[in-house]
């Protein structure tokens, strides 16, 4: 698992998904956006936890992403495409 700036990210290649957790909150409940992307929610905040993204070898969508910006400062730095 790599950290930055608070952010810790856990890329596998193998299985070909990403997972980008934004702060150390217990997660309280998770929501689909889409097949390839999932997003927890803080368990007392509510508040985006993380970023669940699968399939990323084809791309990642940004929109609705929670943290877009951040989100895609970290595909940068993986080599990952997103649109």
């Amino acid at each position: 698992m790599n950290q930055t700036d608070n952010v810790n990210v856990k890329h596998d290649k193998v299985a070909d998904a990403i997972y980008i957790k934004f702060t150390n909150e217990a997660i309280g409940t998770t929501k689909d956006i889409d097949n390839e992307r999932m997003v927890d929610y803080g368990f007392d905040t509510g508040m985006p936890v993380g970023v669940d993204l699968i399939c990323v070898s084809t791309g990642v969508k940004i929109d609705g992403l929670p943290k877009a910006d951040e989100v895609k400062k970290i595909l940068d730095g993986l080599g990952i495409s997103y649109k």
